[in-house]
């Protein structure tokens, strides 16, 4: 039995995964709830149908530029103005539509950019691994400059983003949702550190 909020795509794309390889596996959603000052947690065995297709969500979606894995990805999203994804990641762009907002995520460094996606995702091969990348060309509002000597610092870091909203996100996954309202402080964070719009 796995137990999420269901929002997390990475959770439902394993999750279909392995049922897809016959293991027998159950997903329980549970919903928190604010009553109150009390928070409240949920869980309904006889709700919804736990694995119904997920509902593309209408927050900030945020795309890892997969430095662990590919170092040099992140340039060619920057340069190329795109968010991607590659190889068993890929299909975690698939969520993303033309005109949602997106901003990418350095690990080490915090977001690098914020904008809109241009149209639905697109596929790419990587080299001769044919369409191994998913990626969404995206028309970024704010987006450091990393050439110039000090752009980590133009970042807004993952700790300022949780601190401002009193959460724990775990930037580190290859795509996942924040709440909208996150947008406008990412915005004001980049003003506030000289960026200006693209």
């Amino acid at each position: 039995m796995i137990v999420t909020n269901g929002l997390d795509y990475d959770t439902w794309d394993a999750i279909a995964y392995w049922k897809n390889k016959g293991l027998n596996i159950v997903a329980q959603v549970y919903r928190i709830f604010k009553v109150g000052d009390e928070l409240l947690i949920d869980f309904d065995p006889y709700g919804p149908i736990s694995d119904a297709p997920k509902q593309p969500e209408t927050g900030l979606f945020v795309v890892n530029t997969n430095k662990t894995y590919m170092p040099e990805a992140y340039k060619d999203m920057v340069n190329e103005r795109k968010g991607s994804a590659y190889y068993d990641k890929k299909y975690s762009i698939q969520n993303i539509r033309a005109g949602n907002s997106v901003c990418l995520y350095h690990v080490g460094v915090g977001i690098i950019g914020i904008g809109k996606a241009k149209t639905d995702f697109i596929k790419r091969n990587v080299d001769s691994d044919l369409d191994e990348e998913y990626y969404v060309p995206i028309e970024f509002e704010y987006l450091v400059d990393i050439n110039e000597s000090s752009w980590h610092d133009k970042a807004v870091h993952a700790w300022e983003i949780n601190n401002n909203f009193s959460t724990g996100y775990r930037f580190r996954q290859t795509v996942f949702q924040l709440p909208y309202e996150f947008a406008g402080y990412i915005r004001k964070k980049f003003e506030e550190k000289g960026l200006k719009k693209a």
